[in-house]
């Protein structure tokens, strides 16, 4: 019978990762296609309800909340143009709440960039500068794979996630082997 409940466990977050992770991409497409659904109000990311007795694992968690980001960062605030929203601009709203727990577990010495990117989906820039702040550096970004076979010996790349746009975000700083050598937020305390 435990091994029974684990499983059936195991099933229910895996549903529902997939069914945040369905709501995130039904978000984007009416942000992108501009569709006005009357019946459909997309203003604010319901908390996920886990039944009782049920204990998600802790590679369960991480998939859950990565979804629940992916649903957060879609969400538009002050720093993305439109009005403030306490979701995604307030420190210590949803996604600045979700963006910490994602760091306090992803930022450990040693994770594989790849998993990151699994968990929280594609960074909003991968650079080789993050640390003293994306607008001081003039920091050069680009698109596609962490580092490929030239990069190896190169400098560090850095995943970066938007909380408040490019003036508050959250790195992974990689090593040569993509592994996460430091992670940590650059917040501009203006």
């Amino acid at each position: 019978m435990f091994q029974t409940r684990s499983t059936t466990s195991h099933i229910y977050n895996v549903l529902t990762a997939i069914v945040l992770i369905l709501l995130a991409a039904l978000s984007y497409q009416v942000l992108v296609n501009n569709t006005h659904l009357s019946t459909l109000k997309i203003n604010s990311v319901m908390p996920l309800q886990i039944p009782e007795g049920i204990v998600p694992s802790s590679s369960d968690q991480l998939v859950i909340m990565g979804a629940e980001f992916q649903t957060l960062r879609q969400t538009k605030g002050h720093y993305q143009g439109a009005e403030f929203n306490a979701d995604a601009d307030a420190p210590n709203g949803k996604k600045h709440h979700v963006m910490n727990q994602l760091l306090q577990q992803l930022g450990q010495p040693g994770t594989k960039g790849p998993d990151i990117v699994k968990i929280m989906g594609p960074p909003d820039e991968v650079s080789e500068n993050a640390e003293k702040g994306l607008h001081a550096s003039g920091a050069p970004t680009m698109p596609g794979p962490f580092m490929d076979s030239s990069k190896a010996n190169a400098a560090p790349m850095y995943l970066i996630y938007h909380w408040r746009g490019r003036h508050d975000y959250m790195y992974f700083k990689l090593d040569k082997d993509e592994k996460v050598e430091k992670a940590d937020w650059y917040l501009a305390l203006e």
